[in-house]
């Protein structure tokens, strides 16, 4: 596939997905419910699901239009590598 044709497609998050939204109190909730019982791990994925908001969407979103996310994508380089170099 072409980048540019990717560029145009590539969405952020499955259609059939409701949107997530900052919900603090929720995810204190299930916080507390994990902290009465460390055993209950369920705990964990609704409190990242409470606290995810829609930040990373933004900053993904500015990163894919921008012209350095348009080199940085065309170059081929995985994004993690990339990443995790820290020089």
């Amino acid at each position: 596939m072409a980048m540019e044709s990717l560029m145009d497609t590539l969405p952020f998050a499955h259609p059939d997905r409701p949107s997530s939204r900052l919900r603090p109190f929720k995810a204190l909730r299930h916080f507390r419910k994990l902290v009465a019982n460390k055993e209950d791990t369920e705990q964990v994925f609704h409190i990242v699901t409470s606290l995810r908001g829609t930040r990373f969407t933004k900053v993904a979103l500015r990163f894919w239009e921008s012209e350095s996310g348009h080199r940085i994508l065309a170059s081929g380089k995985r994004l993690p590598d990339l990443l995790d170099d820290h020089a």
